[in-house]
């Protein structure tokens, strides 16, 4: 399954979660933003934040509110 993040620069096809090299990566290239579909379509019922490392795929932050 493909997640997508809508972030200032467009929808972006979030990076595939990479292990190993996750226990040595230091994180410093970073994305931000809400979790959508492929067409950039959000959430209605809430929303979804991210942070994820663009290196390794490794989710940093993350942030969930229901309304």
């Amino acid at each position: 399954m493909q997640y997508f993040l809508l972030s200032e620069a467009g929808v972006i096809r979030m990076p595939r979660r990479r292990i190993i090299k996750g226990l040595f990566c230091r994180h410093k290239n970073q994305i931000s933003g809400e979790a959508c579909s492929a067409s950039g379509m959000v959430r209605i019922s809430g929303m979804d934040r991210y942070k994820v490392c663009t290196d390794c795929g490794k989710v940093l932050a993350e942030y969930h509110k229901d309304y």
